[in-house]
């Protein structure tokens, strides 16, 4: 995770990562650092709606491939 927070946030001109999720998952969420991404992985800024891997991903290859 620190990786991809790194090379994301530190190289975009927008310092946040947007991380789409669909509406039963809690939503879509923005994180600007590590801690953020940490905290959503563990708790969820939703309680109910952690951070799952598989929208980590998405997002990074929506990143990527621009």
């Amino acid at each position: 995770m620190k990786i991809v927070i790194k090379v994301i946030i530190l190289c975009d001109a927008n310092p946040s990562l947007h991380i789409a999720r669909n509406d039963d998952n809690g939503g879509d969420i923005s994180v600007k650092n590590y801690e953020e991404l940490e905290h959503e992985f563990l708790h969820g800024s939703k309680p109910d709606f952690p951070l799952h891997p598989g929208d980590l991903k998405n997002a990074v290859v929506s990143f990527i491939n621009g």
